[in-house]
């Protein structure tokens, strides 16, 4: 069951890792949630394993 995250425990937790090279997986959709306003272009998507970054400052947003 899902429950609602600790808000200031994620809040620490991203802030230790700021200026750490931390990586990523990062994927994005190809057209099941973009706007198609010209059918003849084609909507490409991205999928990246593994990047390496850095980050420093991280913020938590949302409702």
């Amino acid at each position: 069951m899902l429950e609602p995250i600790k808000e200031q425990e994620v809040i620490d937790l991203l802030a230790s890792f700021e200026h750490k090279p931390v990586y990523l997986h990062v994927e994005t959709t190809n057209g099941a949630y973009a706007n198609h306003f010209d059918q003849r272009v084609f909507n490409a998507g991205t999928f990246l394993r593994n990047i390496q970054v850095t980050y420093t400052h991280a913020q938590l947003k949302g409702g």
